[in-house]
């Protein structure tokens, strides 16, 4: 009996991302092929934005990114203000908005108490009424 030719191995496909060798990769959304593994860590939320594109945090009411704070810096040298001057506007601006953060939190902490504290209160009625009924 002859003896059997070996198989040829299955060529190996690298991913682009993770470096690894794989036999099947996987076409994703942006036409390119990955690993499967890498394919499922992408994003598919298309509103979602990476942190370190974010540029100095996140975007919200509370604060200003790098982008909104040259907004304001060209906006306040164009009303004739020194650099310097247009910097302490907008760290003052900044400051306004952290303690706005804090007071509506505050405020927020004392709205649930008051709601937390009338519930008791209907509680308390309620038990009050049904031990007269009886």
């Amino acid at each position: 009996m002859k003896p059997l030719a070996p198989l040829e191995q299955r060529p190996k496909f690298e991913c682009p991302d993770c470096k690894k060798k794989y036999s099947q990769l996987h076409l994703c959304l942006d036409k390119i092929r990955r690993c499967r593994n890498c394919s499922r860590k992408r994003v598919t939320n298309k509103w979602y934005v990476q942190f370190h594109h974010q540029g100095s945090g996140l975007i919200g009411k509370y604060s200003l990114t790098n982008r909104e704070k040259l907004i304001l810096l060209n906006q306040f040298m164009n009303q004739g203000l020194s650099n310097e001057e247009a910097w302490k506007k907008i760290n003052y601006h900044i400051y306004l908005l952290r303690q706005n953060f804090w007071k509506m939190k505050k405020l927020r902490r004392f709205e649930y108490g008051q709601k937390k504290q009338l519930e008791q209160d209907k509680a308390e009625e309620r038990k009050k009424f049904l031990e007269g009924l009886k």
